[in-house]
Order: C-alpha cells, then structure tokens, then sequence
C-alpha cells in the first residue's frame, strides 16, 4: 500500500498531503446518535463519516446506507461534533433516501449508499463560523474519467480514534486522512458486481504510515468508522506549491471492508448521481 504520493522530496509530500487534509476536512464529519441508551445513561456514540455535498440547489450529508440502520437516527435525527469536541451540532429533522434497507446488510446492499437532505437551519449551523462547507458534486469525475496519474486520497473518523467518556462529558474527534493505492487482487479475488460500480483500496491495519506533517509515523488503525468517508481523486503534478482546490474531487463514497484480504471498497460517484438523479427530497 502506497500512503504517500510519489515526490521529489518527502516534505513535499507530507506538504501535498496537509493541503489535500485542509480541503476535506471542511468537508468530512463525524456522525453521531446522540440518543444511543436509556435513561441515565444516554451518551453520543459513533456512527461513521459523511461528506457534506450539495447537488442540484439541496444541500445534504453523504455517507453508507447502513449508517441509517439505526431506528433512533431514522426517527430523531443524527448529530456531528464541531472542533475541540465542545459543540454538538444538531443536523435536524433530516430526509433521505438510501439504496436499501433492512436484511444482512453487507449481502444485501453491496452499493451501500445514503443521502441526508439537510434542511436551511440545519446547514447554517454547519456553516457558522466557517467550520464546514459544502462540495458540490454535479461536476465531479468518476475514476473512468480520472486522468492516468490520479492519487486517491481517503479522509474519515474510525471509531478506535474516538474519545467517548461521558461520565467526564468529553467527547474528542480525531480524523485519519492517507493516500491509498488501488487493490490489485494480489491477496485473491474481492466478488464485485463490475469495475463501473465499485472501487477496492489497499488497506492494512497495524501498518506503519507517515503522519500529515511528516515528523512521524502512525499505525493504521482498524477502519470500522471510515464508512460513509469520501475517496477523493487528485489529479496533480507532485509538487505541492502546484495544489489546487479544483483539482480534489469527490470520487465515491466507503462503505465496506474485507478484513480477510484488507481492502476497503467504496461505491463510484457514478453509482451516487444515479441515485440522486432518481430521488428527490421531501
């Protein structure tokens, strides 16, 4: 697996790779059920990632159709945390429309998709004090029409990341954000409805990677919380004084792992707009 894109000089990288965390994590949060127990003993827990987007005027949180599963987020709502782990961020009384429900829901559901359509109030929370903003999706490329030397960039929230003591009423996000390098079935064949549908990634936990500044080295942690995180493409000369915005674009959407093989699978952003382009909120 490669976690660091090739440069001339490891600085470089580790520059390109704070540029491409900048732009994402204004764009990538955590979703919580802020309901989870009973009584007493009601705490936020984790759900996963979701990447704020917005396509045609309506702006929404996207992120895995199983994130939904949760009778509690169905009907009361989900919530996201803002920096330091101080503001919990009311998403509202939010629609969704999701590409399945109910069932073994990795046999199931192998695309695994969901789309949150975020009412005025809630987005303008998420907006307050320019923490979040909204990538729009109607222009993003698929991985059938990246350029040959795109890099593929993940950015999520796993759950062995999360700080959760409510006793102490602390509770911490902390991101993961690498480069990964595409599977190519050399631990044995991932099952998958076609190339047009899926992407696979390399991703083996325990293995050592670079941090974002570059300073030191992180082992990978077990990646239960990456679902519903974005897979980005970046198609970029390696130097990172060259990095534009407009060159990070969202490619799909994580939302399962092959714990035998060690890959991550996301569904492409083609798989998404089809979704999107067959629902409406409401």
């Amino acid at each position: 697996m490669s976690n660091v894109p090739p440069s001339k000089a490891d600085a470089g990288a580790a520059s390109l790779l704070e540029r491409c965390v900048a732009y994402t994590h204004r764009r990538t949060i955590q979703i919580f059920d802020l309901h989870h127990g009973i009584g007493s003993s009601l705490r936020p827990k984790p759900l996963g990632t979701g990447v704020l987007a917005t396509y045609r005027g309506t702006e929404m949180v996207l992120t895995a159709s199983h994130i939904l599963d949760s009778p509690q987020v169905q009907e009361r709502g989900a919530f996201t945390i803002a920096d330091g782990g101080k503001q919990m961020i009311d998403l509202g009384e939010f629609s969704f429309v999701r590409t399945a429900s109910g069932g073994d829901r990795l046999s199931d559901d192998d695309v695994d998709l969901a789309a949150l359509f975020l009412d005025p109030d809630a987005s303008a929370r998420l907006r307050a004090g320019g923490a979040f903003e909204f990538t729009p999706i109607e222009e993003v490329v698929g991985e059938r029409s990246a350029p040959a030397n795109v890099r593929h960039f993940i950015h999520g929230y796993p759950l062995a990341l999360s700080v959760n003591r409510p006793a102490e009423k602390l509770v911490q996000r902390t991101s993961l954000a690498l480069f990964l390098s595409p599977y190519d079935g050399t631990r044995g064949d991932w099952p998958t409805s076609g190339s047009s549908i899926h992407i696979d990634f390399d991703y083996q936990p325990a293995l050592v990677a670079p941090t974002t500044s570059g300073t030191g080295t992180v082992a990978l942690p077990e990646p239960q919380g990456f679902s519903g995180c974005g897979i980005w493409h970046l198609a970029s000369p390696d130097a990172a004084s060259t990095f534009e915005d407009s060159a990070l674009v969202l490619g799909g959407i994580v939302h399962r792992f092959n714990s035998k093989l060690k890959v991550v699978r996301a569904t492409r952003i083609e798989g998404l707009l089809h979704m999107l382009g067959a629902a409406s909120p409401g």
